[in-house]
């Protein structure tokens, strides 16, 4: 990745240009304003959202008793073996990545309270 582009691992693109299954943002003109900056970002995440919400909206409707189980619990508060349990039953690669993520933040949560997890 170079400096001039920001790049979005998805399958789809609105506002941007798609290229092997990566979103790329071009970022080469410096934003002018605060305003134009704030766009590209907005742009980013409203890509990012739509994506996810699609691949959710699979996983429930291909795996339903494994999306259940992430809806029942709560998984910002969920224990450590409860997480990973939920990553050895994933479905797919999406489904492991959402939950490793929660599980880095939990446990960077935990390392800066200075706390077990």
């Amino acid at each position: 990745m170079n400096a001039a582009t920001l790049q979005i691992f998805a399958g789809k693109a609105n506002a941007a240009t798609e290229e092997n299954n990566v979103i790329l943002f071009d970022t080469a003109k410096r934003p002018e304003t605060e305003m134009d900056n704030l766009q590209i970002l907005q742009e980013a995440e409203a890509c990012l959202a739509e994506e996810t919400l699609m691949e959710m909206d699979l996983i429930r409707k291909l795996h339903p008793d494994w999306f259940a189980r992430c809806e029942e619990i709560e998984l910002c508060v969920a224990s450590s073996h409860t997480l990973s349990d939920l990553i050895k039953s994933a479905p797919n690669s999406f489904a492991k990545g959402l939950i490793g993520g929660i599980l880095t933040m939990r446990l960077s949560t935990a390392a800066i309270n200075g706390t077990v997890f």
